[in-house]
C-alpha cells in the first residue's frame, strides 16, 4: 500500500462509517419519535391527571420539555400523528428495543394493557418519520 492509497482507505471508512451513522440516528429518532407519540396518546386516553390539561395537553408538553432540542408542540403533534396512523410498528420499536437493551419495564409501568394484545410477529417494512408530509 502506497501513500495514495492509505489515504484512499481512511476516506472510505469515513464515508461508509458516516453513513452508517445517519442511518443509525435515523433510526434511532424515528424509534423516539413513535415512542413519544404512543406515551402522548396513552396519557391523553388514559392518564390520572389528563382532564386537568385537557386539549392544551401537547403545549402543556411542549413548555415543560422546551430544553429538549428537535421537541416542540409543531412535533410533538407530529409523533403524535405518526403513532395514530401507523400504531402497529410500535411492537416492531419495542421489540428492537429489547433486542438493544435499551428498555427497561418500569417504562412502561404505566401504561395501559394494550401493549400485551399488540401482535408479536408482524413485518411492516421500514418507515422513516422525516419521509413523512402531513
Amino acid at each position: 500500500m502506497n501513500f495514495d492509497e492509505l489515504i484512499q482507505q481512511i476516506e472510505n471508512i469515513h464515508i461508509e462509517t458516516q453513513k452508517y451513522a445517519v442511518q443509525q440516528v435515523n433510526s434511532s429518532l424515528t424509534i423516539r419519535n413513535i415512542l413519544i407519540g404512543f406515551f402522548i396518546v396513552e396519557f391523553e386516553q388514559n392518564g390520572f391527571d389528563r382532564a386537568d390539561y385537557g386539549a392544551n395537553t401537547i403545549n402543556q408538553i411542549a413548555k415543560r420539555v422546551k430544553h429538549i432540542k428537535g421537541i416542540s408542540a409543531p412535533q410533538l403533534y407530529r409523533f403524535r400523528d405518526l403513532y395514530l396512523s401507523y400504531p402497529h410498528i410500535l411492537s416492531a420499536v419495542l421489540r428492537k428495543l429489547e433486542n438493544t437493551s435499551m428498555i427497561t419495564q418500569n417504562i412502561f409501568s404505566t401504561v395501559s394493557r394494550k401493549l400485551e394484545i399488540m401482535p408479536k410477529k408482524r413485518n411492516h417494512g421500514r418507515i422513516c418519520h422525516s419521509r413523512i408530509n402531513q
